[in-house]
């Protein structure tokens, strides 16, 4: 039996409504302000109709990982190219952009080196061959270094070590090659830039060289004659010059003639020279047939005198003794651990390696699926800087503009729909009111025109029942009505107390 109820307010409100806001900070980077009829796309300005609502789930999401070429769909101009025409504001993306630039980088890189190439189970048995191979190799050197340690412990077990002193004395007796340990000694010589020159009859080691501004070599040609040695000489040597600093000598014989002198012999040299016959040709040289005797004399020389040139580089002398000792077993030792530890730590990663080849088109199967996984999360984060609307409707508000900073969550702009509606109000009935009733209101002479209203629709919710005056307070969910906005304003509140409302009942069956 039908309901008969009094209206005591009723206003008409949107079916939905959405405030449209953005997931995640930023500065507002463009408004789009298109053709009000929708012809060019959403139209950020109020009165404008959303003729469809825009799903992501189902025009986006689904196409995002599917594969072109090497690379996938979801680029940063895939996604533009979908969104930008339903967007009503767009944050600054240039950072989200190249965020997912780089997952599809790396993503690719991963294709083309691991899957690309072939068959995957392939290329695991031919890893494995030549792992097991590398595996053999590893230990047969690990065997290797092991004998090589065993004779050097042989040997050094075996040898003993003599200790000497500067002057060339033992100290003490022998040690054992494994207690042995010395002090390293690091020396150096800085040349100063000094020449010097020598003349006369020295001895090899003679001492007392000057400092001269160049080189002066001086000939001379005794009467005794001459001997071609037919040599080419460079002594170096180490003497004390006159400032009793250490020089160091460089002695170029300029000449293979050395003249024999006649004096610094000795008495019996100077004597044998004295009864010799020496032939000299016109260049003062002697013959070939006084050679022979001639070389016999010279080994009782004690001086003699060549044509020579000779430079002094003085030098600075240091020696620096290292704080550290040396102990040559220690450090073979030493150097043993650390090769079989690093040979150990390479056959372990071997030897994982091998375990892995097994499951090897699985595990890179998940590496390429988690690297598109992150590739995914940038396309996502860079079409969170489009604003779009999921429902159909009209825009009712807009609260932001280009330029501006916004938070995420705060609220951008309002679409509601504009052809379903709620009424929400108050009614008085003595009997209840239950869900699902249909529910028949009549709005007689209710607008200026005198016009009325039928709307009709069910009890979508009921609250707050008042026992004293049999209060309710409904939603009624209408009927989709074709241009109903065109006969009431959307949110217009209809109330007894503020409005004459003669006529206006409601019918509940």
């Amino acid at each position: 039996m039908p309901l008969q109820a009094k209206i005591r307010s009723f206003q008409l409100r949107p079916f939905l409504s959405t405030d449209l806001s953005f997931p995640r900070a930023g500065a507002i980077a463009a408004r789009h302000i298109r053709a009000i009829d929708g012809t060019n796309g959403a139209s950020a300005q109020m009165g404008f109709k959303v003729a469809n609502g825009f799903s992501m789930e189902t025009s986006l999401y689904p196409n995002l990982l599917d594969a072109s070429g090497d690379t996938l769909r979801g680029t940063s101009t895939y996604i533009h190219g979908v969104l930008n025409p339903q967007a009503f504001f767009v944050l600054r993306n240039e950072e989200a952009s190249c965020e997912l630039e780089r997952a599809l980088n790396k993503r690719e890189t991963l294709y083309l080196e691991k899957h690309k190439a072939g068959s995957l189970a392939d290329l695991a048995i031919d890893w494995q061959r030549r792992l097991t191979s590398k595996l053999k190799h590893l230990e047969a050197l690990e065997t290797s270094i092991g004998e090589r340690h065993a004779k050097l412990d042989k040997l050094y077990s075996s040898w003993q070590i003599q200790r000497y002193t500067p002057d060339g004395t033992p100290d003490g007796g022998p040690v054992p090659a494994k207690d042995y340990a010395y002090k390293p000694e690091t020396h150096s010589e800085y040349l100063k830039n000094a020449v010097v020159e020598r003349e006369g009859d020295f001895p090899w080691d003679s001492p007392g060289a000057e400092t001269v501004s160049s080189v002066i070599t001086k000939n001379k040609s005794l009467p005794v004659g001459t001997v071609n040695i037919g040599s080419h000489t460079n002594i170096n040597a180490v003497t004390t010059g006159a400032q009793g600093e250490e020089e160091r000598k460089h002695k170029h014989i300029s000449s293979p003639t050395f003249n024999l002198p006649t004096s610094g012999l000795t008495e019996a040299a100077a004597a044998a020279l004295a009864t010799l016959p020496l032939p000299i040709d016109d260049n003062g040289a002697v013959t070939p047939a006084t050679l022979a005797l001639l070389v016999s004399v010279i080994g009782n020389l004690k001086r003699y005198v060549a044509q020579e040139s000779e430079t002094f580089y003085p030098t600075n002398r240091s020696t620096r003794f290292n704080e550290d000792a040396r102990c040559p077993w220690e450090e073979e030792l030493s150097r043993w651990h650390r090769e079989l530890s690093a040979l150990e730590e390479e056959i372990i990663q071997q030897q994982t390696y091998n375990r892995r080849l097994a499951e090897l088109e699985r595990i890179w199967t998940l590496e390429l699926k988690q690297m598109e996984l992150d590739a995914k999360r940038a396309m996502l984060a860079y079409a969170d800087s489009f604003l779009t609307s999921p429902i159909a409707g009209t825009v009712t508000h807009v609260y932001k503009d280009a330029g501006e900073y916004v938070q995420a969550g705060e609220p951008i702009m309002r679409v509601e729909s504009s052809d379903h509606f709620l009424l929400v109000g108050v009614i008085n009935c003595h009997q209840p009111v239950r869900l699902g009733m249909v529910a028949v209101v009549k709005l007689l002479n209710v607008l200026e025109d005198g016009g009325n209203i039928q709307l009709k629709g069910s009890v979508v919710s009921i609250r707050g029942h008042d026992s004293d005056n049999d209060e309710w307070e409904v939603v009624v969910e209408l009927d989709k009505v074709a241009n109903l906005l065109d006969q009431i304003p959307l949110n217009y509140t209809f109330d007894r107390g503020s409005y004459q409302m003669p006529e206006a009942e409601m019918t509940l069956t």
